[in-house]
């Protein structure tokens, strides 16, 4: 079984995927040195369009997902404190907004889960495993 070149993208971290109105929502890290974060829609899965960057940077995978009929990344500052934080999509216009400060200090790439109408995050705390709500 072989894999699927997705366009002539690239990256150096594992992207975010998940289902958001209708349709899959890849964000990414660019494999350059600005580390800025992409994104792709696609309606199978497979073929991927580019669309408005999160206007964002970072050095680690960033996690995405769906909640109350928003679309969400979460993702470590590309600076010297490396906070956790959110931008949302919006749907109308297409764009992401906020660079949304959590005060939460991960040492790795977060992950995320939507329970209920809660969105829970999920990572590497300076010695143990971490969660918070971010909802």
């Amino acid at each position: 079984m072989g894999g699927v070149l997705i366009g002539q993208e690239s990256s150096f971290f594992t992207p975010a995927i998940c289902r958001h109105r209708n349709a899959f929502h890849m964000v990414f890290v660019a494999a350059n040195e600005t580390g800025d974060l992409l994104h792709a829609v696609s309606s199978d899965g497979v073929t991927w369009t580019r669309r408005n960057n999160v206007m964002q940077s970072t050095n680690a995978a960033p996690a995405i997902a769906s909640i109350n009929d928003r679309l969400r990344v979460v993702f470590l500052a590309n600076n010297e404190t490396q906070e956790l934080l959110f931008a949302t999509f919006v749907d109308e216009t297409g764009v992401w907004i906020g660079n949304t400060r959590t005060g939460l200090f991960p040492r790795t790439g977060p992950s995320l889960q939507v329970v209920g109408s809660r969105l829970f995050v999920y990572y590497q705390g300076d010695r143990f495993l971490e969660t918070a709500d971010l909802t």
